[in-house]
């Protein structure tokens, strides 16, 4: 639903805190990591999104949507000397 939302935030801080309790169920499941990037991406939180995205890379390196998504939160912040 994160992707219909059309980045409203009352229906992210939902989809958000389901997919939160999905990575407390599941921790060592890097998707759940990765997903809860995005959506705090999406709410402007690229602080929280990245580091979301890195425990995601931590637990599962070959996650090529974690990967990006590092990528994307540091070409926002116009973070692209590393």
């Amino acid at each position: 639903f994160a992707r219909l939302a059309g980045r409203h935030k009352g229906v992210l801080n939902i989809t958000a805190s389901l997919v939160r309790r999905a990575t407390e169920a599941c921790p060592e499941v890097a998707k759940y990591l990765t997903e809860l990037g995005y959506q705090h991406m999406l709410l402007g939180d690229l602080q929280k999104a990245e580091q979301y995205f890195h425990q995601a890379v931590a637990k599962d390196e070959t996650d090529v949507r974690a990967l990006y998504g590092i990528i994307h939160c540091r070409v926002q912040e116009g973070n692209l000397d590393d």
